[in-house]
């Protein structure tokens, strides 16, 4: 199974000399890819779920082409767990998914191809914390039914 593929945008304050005093803000891409997923269970109400990656070096392993795609070589990687500085983990609400595809005219290069998200959906995932309530609302909804405090009577 070939693993998800993740981008991470950072957005980032540029200065172009030392004295200069007016920032400029732009933005980092660090590619990535998918090597294990962590959820922590705060309490039964707070979740946070962390993606382990493969992350690309920006500086060895990231180069534009003539055509101005962005190409990715995962033989140069970093935080690789060598320095206690190196941080696999990213917040999973933090990546978008990328595809990479091999490219013919540079061997061990991939191009980066953004993928278009088409829908979201709300699943309701949170738990329901009057389920009493929920229950009653769906009985009540489907059938003809009136209730008193400990009896229920159908029509």
């Amino acid at each position: 199974m070939e693993a998800l593929r993740v981008v991470v945008t950072v957005k980032i304050m540029n200065y172009a000399s030392t004295p200069d005093r007016r920032p400029i803000e732009g933005e980092i891409n660090y590619y990535g890819a998918l090597i294990d997923i962590i959820q922590l269970d705060y309490s039964i109400r707070y979740k946070l779920v962390l993606f382990k990656c493969d992350w690309v070096d920006i500086n060895k392993g990231c180069k534009k082409d003539s055509f101005g795609f962005t190409l990715v070589n995962f033989n140069h990687l970093k935080h690789m767990g060598n320095y206690v500085t190196d941080d696999p983990f990213v917040l999973a609400s933090q990546v978008k998914k990328v595809f990479y595809v091999e490219d013919e005219s540079h061997k061990d290069w991939l191009v980066v191809m953004h993928a278009k998200i088409r829908d979201m959906y709300d699943m309701g995932d949170e738990l329901c914390v009057n389920t009493k309530q929920l229950v009653e609302q769906v009985v009540e909804d489907t059938f003809d039914v009136t209730h008193n405090q400990n009896e229920w009577i159908m029509n």
